[in-house]
């Protein structure tokens, strides 16, 4: 109630968010909050990698692995590996441990490493294949309508989707095709993750790549 509400209600001002099912559930249920203005990661993500026939979402910290190493290092992915592990140790033996406050200097950090590369993902691969900004424009339209249909269909739906089904894809990939193709020596634009743009958020959840399952 602070103006984290009125943000995250602004239509004029951009969230962008990796997989916006956990969060818009939450704020929905629990404040009362609509998001409007959505861009999902996950869903763009889908868009440009995914075939038709991938009925599996790719979780964080697959699409991670698909950023250049000048905007993701060996040794920053090795350290992000082994803050995942330290935190999934934590809230594996103790379930409440996201409710005390102030959040251990290990969870904060996990946290955070999951909103510091979305701005440069979506910079990075929102431009690929889009060779005018008529092109750029429609692509980003399409994400942002189905980022929208996922949010309200998900939080309005009676029986809520849980465990490995959650793993499932859970919008079509027939915008995809609205969206220019990738060429093949495409390698971006982007130079570091200094990028100044939408406010970015992650679902604070352990969406384990192996299993499917989405540890809250």
């Amino acid at each position: 109630e602070g103006g984290l509400r009125s943000i995250l209600e602004d239509q004029s001002v951009q969230k962008v968010l990796f997989d916006v099912r956990g969060d818009a559930d939450s704020l929905a249920h629990n404040y009362q909050v609509r998001m409007r203005n959505i861009y999902d990661i996950q869903v763009m993500y889908a868009f440009r990698f995914s075939e038709t026939t991938d009925n599996f979402l790719k979780s964080l910290n697959i699409v991670l692995e698909k950023l250049p190493i000048n905007l993701l290092s060996t040794a920053e992915r090795q350290r992000l590996h082994r803050l995942k592990n330290e935190a999934t140790n934590l809230f594996t033996t103790d379930r409440q441990i996201w409710d005390k406050r102030p959040l251990c200097r290990t969870l904060v950090d996990y946290a955070a490493s999951g909103v510091m590369q979305l701005l440069c993902m979506k910079t990075l691969w929102g431009e690929m294949g889009c060779m005018s900004e008529y092109e750029y424009n429609n692509c980003e339209h399409q994400v942002q309508i189905t980022s929208e249909e996922r949010e309200r269909e998900f939080v309005t739906r009676r029986v809520q989707i849980q465990g490995r089904a959650k793993a499932q894809r859970d919008f079509s990939l027939e915008r995809s095709g609205l969206i220019p193709p990738i060429p093949d020596n495409f390698c971006g634009n982007v130079e570091s993750n200094d990028d100044v743009g939408p406010i970015g958020v992650y679902d604070i959840c352990d969406y384990d790549s192996d299993s499917g399952l989405c540890e809250y």
